[in-house]
Parts: structure tokens; C-alpha cells; sequence
């Protein structure tokens, strides 16, 4: 191929042209600014080889090919224009696409200007001087990133016609890729003949590439490739609108539809475009903006409508609800060529709309139901809130109080009356069990944080009387319908009976381990014991009275028998001091366990034990060394003297307890339901202190002297075993009071004894 040195003049001429032209129809695109670069480097390859073909001598010839060298620059710009053309936003804003289109170009361009890698040789012929292909792996190594760019600008510049849905962009792609297209394959096609021929002619090469600022400058001419017109514009909005678009003549055919009214109903826009527009109306008479068929001339006289609601049929035969609105195309002269419909499917719409109806009917049902309930509701309410077993608060959002339950007044020990309409904090006091400061924050708290507050334990409720007791608690906001904090509730769950539970809990193991302990040990002491006092026995034989070995054989004799004792009292703990049980009148052995133990003492006492007591199944000897340790407690107690009241009485706990049973430690719901017998011990001591009552049934727990602080001990685990109870509650300068509680027989186990007594005794008189 030979390119007169004119023609070459000429074509970079018009490339120059076209790269300004361009520019100045918008200086601030991106597109224009890729172009205008793209056009001057095709003008720049063309000088270069145009200056190598008619160098004069082989130096100047060597020069234009350094020149020459500059020849990726454009493959660079092509592969850049590529991507803004297309479209392709996201690569175009990562800054690892810049690289991998530039970096290759410098490197090459590099390369060839220090060491002339891929600059081959110039020969000279009889149209001037060529070049001579470079055999070295830099220079195909160029060549193959060449060939890359190009088959990724042909490729993406395809994909991009068949995607696009831009009329005016599909006619604009089509130039683009032809003027890039051509001149790349004739381009690629010349450089692979000289690969094979050994020289190059730059000619075949470079001016094709003229042509594709003539094909590029056409489709600026043709369709505006690089300025926004109104025709593109509407182009751009009529392919992206969401509604769809419908365009007819003035006798109702339709000349055009975009994508949007195609995927509504189902159609491509050939099947669409040419038939009446009547066909696409569902029959559906009552929903057709005009049900005769003058409809389309009575809209042309209306001159437009707006949100018609309509039914289109699909093309599956699916009726689809649409909303028309319509505007008369008109020329000049004021004269109607048709019509333009803006279509929007309110399926959706009319879906909500159904389902609004449906709500709102089922509102209307419910609001008649409620409005009937409501008028029982604050007697409901109140039913409710009593029924719940946890303190119920609720306040505003300053704090003052709406409403109260039963369980709060009475873990307050505030009346309803009194507390409504008052500041939480002049009604409930907090304590912080860890700190033993007050808690006052909980509304604040609720308010900042917006969730709700929690308190597992370490909370302590004073009740207006004083009385304290372990709470657990959370206090939740109450939000209206905008989501806005207007208040609070507060829920109070009393955590006493849980923790003395955990108490009882933990001293029943505590005696389990000690009971452990004291079957290993006891039987051995006891044992050791009997020879040490059988010993002391036989050597007081001996000896005479008079004798000083006899006195301290005689103490050590009595502190033997004093060991044994306790020895007694540990295997009440063990496992082997089972309760042997039997049918017993409990009245009469607190009688001679009473009198036995008092006998000798300053002590008074007093016996109230009615006839009627149920008979109980007990371990005489543990029972009896119950009520002695409970009686000698009591007397030991009262240093200056006083009077012992021993009384007992027929009990039934039921399922809600008994609420008269005193007790600091145990409390009657937390008893098995059953019929009992009640003995209680009172004293008139100086009474016990709280930090003291919670460890008196503990094991070498004592505040005397000279005492092992194992009776109360034993007397609870020999109850433990009889399936009993034992409570205690004392008030300081006021006393203490024991209460024992044993299973005892039914009313009706009872009349079956006594008929049994009185047949043996009727037979026991007959005889």
C-alpha cells in the first residue's frame, strides 16, 4: 500500500479538524477530551510515518522512527474512549482500569525510546524508506497487549449495540464500531504479513486509522454523537422511563411504544406497532375511560386527560389496571396528528387498594367489637393487674404515676389512693444492695437509652413501713404510635421466698456433708469413747474415794459421758440416724419432754395442748430431743428467768399457704400442702438479731459460751428427715418463737384410729 505524501497531509489535516471540532462542542466531556487526544495521536502516527518515508538520509530516518514509537499511545486512547462511550461507570471509577490502560503504553513507549526494543532497522526502497520488523520478545510482547486492547475494544463495542435500548445510541454505536472495527483488523493484519514478510510498511497501518475519525465524524454529523439534543434527550427518557409510553395517529394506530409499556403487557414492539390501539383495551366496559368507539375522538376534542383508570389485556390474556393520561400531538397549524398515552400499571395500587378495604371494613368490625369490650375494660384491667403475681407501675414520662397493682401496694406499702398521681421517687425506694445507694435514675436511664432496663438481684425494696425486701426488677418504656417515649412501666418481682429457698437449699447440703462426716466419724468415737469410760471405770475401782486420782478420774469419767452426748447429737446428722417411726400422741410426749428438761429450773412454763391434736408417725427419741433442745434454747435465753409458753394446734396448708405462720426463715407457700401439727416455743428473751437468725440452724453456729452450737442443728435436720418443718421469728426485746411443724394423719385416719381404740378397748372389757 503507498499513501501519497499529499493524501497523508490531507487526512491528518481533517483528523486535526475533527479532534478540535469535537472538543469545542462540549470542552467539559470526558468523551470529547478521550477523543480529541485519540484523533491527534492518529495525526501525529500519520506525520511520523509520512516523515520516515521521505527522510533523506538513514539518520533522519532513524529519527522518525523513535517517533513512531509513540504508536501505543493511541491504542491506549482507543481502549479509554471505549469505556466512557459504552458506558462503563463502575471500571471507570477504579483506579487499578487507568493502570492497567496506561502503564502498558509508558513501559513500551519507554522501552523502544532507550533501547529501540521494538523499533526494527530502516531499509530503503524505491517509495521511500520502511522499517524492518524487530525479532526480540519486548516486540511481541507489545504487540500481543495490542491485540488484547483490540479485541476488548471489539468486543465491548458489540455487547453494547445488542444491550443498548437507545435508539439514538444503537445508531451511534453502529459508526463508532465500524471506524474502530475496520481500520483495527486492516491495522493488525498488516503487522503479522510484515512479522512474516520481515518488513513494514507503517503506511498500511496508520492511515486506516484516518478512517475512523471520518466514520466517527459522520455519526457526529448523523446523529449527534457528542452533543445532547432534544430528540436525544427524549430518546434517553422514553427508553428509561418506568411508565409506559404509547404514541398513536390520528385515526388510533399505534406508531410507537418504549420498553416499559412491552414488559407490561407482554408484547415486542413489532406486534405492537402498526395495530389499533382499541385492541389493547380489556372488555371490560365499566373500566374503559369511553365504552363506545368514539372514545379516541372525544379525548382528541378534550384536548388531554389525566389518571384515567383502564385495563389493558395482555398478551396471556391477563387483565392488567392502568392509569391513563393522554396529551393531543398537534403541528403549527393547531392541527391533531394523534395522541400521546403515558400508561402506569396500578396493579399494586389496586392491590393496596383492596387490601386497604378489606382492613379498613375489619377495622370497622373490630372497632364495633371493641367499643363494646371497652366498657368492661378498666374493670378487666384492674382484674388483670391484680391477678398478676409482680408489682405493676406505671408512670408518665415526668415520672408521675398512672397506675398500680395489688402486689404493688403491697411491696410498697402504699395505698392506690395515696400513691396515684405522685412521683415514683416520693412512693418507691430502691436501695442498691452492692453500693447501698438509693436508685433514682431508672427513668432517665429509659429515656437516654431507649430499651429497656433490667435488674436480675442487688435491688432492695423499703416498704413504706420499713420493711425490706429482695426484689428483682425491669422498667421498659412505653412509646405511642410515632415511636416516642411517653412513660414507663416498672415490674417488681418480690425475690425473698426465692433467696431464703436458695438458703434452705444450701443449708440442707451443708447438713447433707456434715451428715456424711458424722457417719464416719461417730460410730469410731463412740466406740473409742465406751473404752476410755470403761478404763476410767475399772481404775475408780481401785482406788479409794478419798484418793486425788479418784477426783480426776471422776472428771475425766463425766467429760467421757459429756463426748458421748455429742457423739449422740452428730449421728442425728448421718445417714444411719434415719427416723425409726411410729404412730405416736404427740401431747403427751411434749408433756414429759417438757417437764424432764425443766425439772430444776428457774424457768416457768405454760402448756396449752387441746385433746383433739392429730396423731403423728414419729421417732419418739429424735422428736423428744427436738423439743429439748427447742425448750433448753428457750430457757437459756432468758438469763434473768421467765416464762416458756409450749402450745401446739391442728394446721392445714393448702395451695395458698397459711398466711398466720410467723417465720424469718421459711415461709408457708413454701410448704407441701398437707395437714400438720403445729408445737410452737415461745420465749421472752432478748430476741435474736437479723444478721444472727439466718445461721442459727447452721452447724457450731452459737453466741453463748461454753456451747458446741449443734442442738438447733440437729433439731432441723431431725425435722429435715421427718419430712417437717421448723421456722423461727424474733423480734429484739420482744422474744423468739420456734413453731415445728410434723406431718400428721387426716381428719378421717384419725376416726379410723379411734374406732380401732374403742373396738380393743369394748373387747378388752368384754374379756
Amino acid at each position: 500500500m503507498v499513501v501519497s505524501p499529499t493524501l497523508y497531509m490531507h487526512a491528518i489535516a481533517i483528523c486535526i479538524f475533527i479532534s478540535i471540532f469535537v472538543y469545542f462542542q462540549n470542552p467539559r466531556k470526558q468523551l470529547n477530551i478521550v477523543f480529541m487526544f485519540m484523533s491527534l495521536s492518529f495525526a501525529f502516527w500519520m506525520l511520523s510515518d509520512i516523515g520516515l518515508q521521505l527522510s533523506r538520509n538513514v539518520n533522519e530516518a532513524h529519527m522518525w522512527i523513535k517517533l513512531f514509537s509513540f504508536w501505543n499511545v493511541s491504542v491506549s486512547l482507543l481502549l479509554h474512549f471505549t469505556l466512557i462511550f459504552t458506558e462503563k461507570t463502575r471500571l471507570r471509577k477504579k483506579a487499578i482500569t487507568y493502570i492497567a490502560i496506561y502503564v502498558p503504553c509508558v513501559v513500551f513507549c519507554g522501552l523502544s525510546l532507550w533501547k529501540s526494543f521494538m523499533s526494527g532497522s530502516p531499509i530503503h526502497t524505491e517509495h521511500g524508506w520502511v522499517l524492518t520488523s524487530p525479532r526480540n520478545l519486548i516486540y511481541y510482547s507489545d504487540i500481543l497487549w495490542s491485540c488484547i486492547a483490540a479485541a476488548i475494544i471489539i468486543g465491548t463495542l458489540v455487547r453494547f449495540y445488542f444491550t443498548t435500548k437507545e435508539t439514538t445510541k444503537k445508531k451511534q454505536v453502529k459508526y463508532v464500531a465500524l471506524g474502530f472495527i475496520f481500520p483495527i483488523c486492516f491495522g493488525f493484519a498488516s503487522i503479522f504479513i510484515s512479522m512474516v514478510t520481515g518488513i513494514w510498511k507503517p503506511e498500511a497501518t496508520t492511515f486506516p486509522f484516518f478512517l475512523t475519525c471520518c466514520f466517527i465524524g459522520y455519526g457526529m454529523w448523523k446523529h449527534r454523537l457528542f452533543v445532547l439534543t432534544p430528540a436525544i434527550a427524549a430518546d434517553k427518557i422514553i427508553s428509561t422511563m418506568t411508565d409506559g409510553l404509547l404514541i398513536v395517529n390520528d385515526d388510533g394506530t399505534i406508531q410507537t411504544v418504549n420498553d416499559a409499556l412491552c414488559n407490561m403487557l407482554g408484547y415486542k414492539k413489532g406486534e405492537l406497532i402498526g395495530i389499533k390501539s382499541e385492541r389493547l383495551f380489556a372488555d371490560i366496559s365499566n373500566s374503559r375511560p369511553m365504552s363506545d368507539k368514539t372514545w379516541f375522538y372525544n379525548m382528541q376534542t378534550s384536548g388531554n386527560i389525566c389518571d384515567i383508570e383502564t385495563s389493558f389485556s395482555a398478551k396471556n390474556g391477563n387483565t392488567i389496571p392502568v392509569s391513563l393520561s393522554a396529551s393531543t400531538l398537534k403541528d403549527k397549524k393547531d392541527v391533531v396528528h394523534g395522541m400521546v398515552f403515558i400508561c402506569r400499571d396500578i396493579t399494586d395500587r389496586k392491590n393496596a387498594e383492596a387490601a386497604l378495604r378489606a382492613a379498613h371494613d375489619e377495622l370497622e368490625t373490630k372497632v364495633t367489637q371493641r367499643t363494646a369490650q371497652l366498657q368492661q375494660a378498666n374493670e378487666r384491667l384492674a382484674v388483670t393487674l391484680s391477678g398478676i403475681g409482680d408489682g405493676v407501675i406505671t408512670t408518665d414520662i415526668h415520672g408521675k404515676i398512672i397506675l398500680i397493682n395489688n402486689v404493688a401496694e403491697l411491696l410498697t406499702g402504699c395505698g392506690r389512693e395515696s400513691i396515684e398521681g405522685k412521683h415514683i421517687d416520693d412512693c418507691v425506694y430502691i436501695i442498691n444492695e452492692r453500693n447501698k445507694k438509693r436508685v433514682t435514675d431508672i427513668l432517665p436511664s429509659i429515656i437516654s437509652s431507649r430499651r429497656t432496663l433490667n435488674c436480675e438481684d442487688g435491688w432492695e425494696l423499703v416498704s413504706k413501713d420499713g420493711i425490706k425486701r429482695l426484689i428483682s426488677g425491669s422498667a421498659a418504656p412505653i412509646n405511642n404510635a410515632q415511636n416516642e417515649i411517653i412513660g414507663m412501666v416498672l415490674v417488681l418481682h418480690d425475690m425473698t421466698d426465692h433467696k431464703i429457698l436458695e438458703n434452705e437449699l444450701f443449708k440442707t447440703r451443708k447438713l447433707e456433708s456434715m451428715g456424711i462426716l458424722a457417719e464416719g466419724i461417730a460410730g469410731d468415737f463412740s466406740n473409742i469413747l465406751s473404752e476410755i469410760a470403761t478404763h476410767l471405770f475399772t481404775a475408780k475401782i481401785h482406788l479409794k474415794p478419798y484418793d486425788e486420782s479418784y477426783k480426776y478420774i471422776t472428771e475425766a469419767e463425766a467429760a467421757a459421758f459429756r463426748a458421748s452426748r455429742l457423739t449422740k447429737q452428730l449421728l442425728t446428722f448421718s445417714i444411719s440416724g434415719a427416723p425409726v417411726k411410729e404412730r405416736t400422741s404427740i401431747k403427751r410426749l411434749i408433756e414429759d419432754a417438757v417437764g424432764f428438761c425443766l425439772s430444776g429450773s428457774t424457768t416457768t412454763y405454760q402448756l396449752d395442748l387441746p385433746d383433739d391434736l392429730y396423731p403423728v408417725e414419729i421417732d419418739r427419741g429424735q422428736i423428744d430431743q427436738v423439743i429439748n433442745n427447742l425448750v433448753v434454747n428457750a430457757d437459756q435465753a432468758m438469763v434473768g428467768g421467765g416464762t416458756i409458753a409450749i402450745s401446739a394446734h391442728n394446721t392445714v396448708i393448702d395451695q395458698a399457704g397459711s398466711s398466720h405462720i410467723p417465720s424469718q426463715i421459711i415461709h408457708a407457700s413454701q410448704m407441701k400442702e398437707g395437714v400438720y401439727v403445729c408445737i410452737s416455743v415461745r420465749d421472752e428473751g432478748a430476741g435474736i438479731s437479723k444478721e444472727h437468725i439466718e445461721k442459727i440452724f447452721d452447724p457450731y453456729f452459737t453466741t453463748k459460751e461454753n456451747r458446741n452450737g449443734l442442738g438447733l442443728a440437729a433439731a432441723y435436720s431431725i425435722v429435715k428427715k421427718h419430712e417437717g418443718y421448723i421456722t423461727v421469728d424474733s423480734k429484739i426485746g420482744r422474744g423468739t418463737t420456734f413453731c415445728l411443724f410434723l406431718p400428721a394423719l387426716s381428719v378421717e385416719e384419725k376416726r379410723e384410729e379411734d374406732e380401732e381404740c374403742a373396738v380393743t378397748h369394748t373387747t378388752d372389757i368384754a374379756e
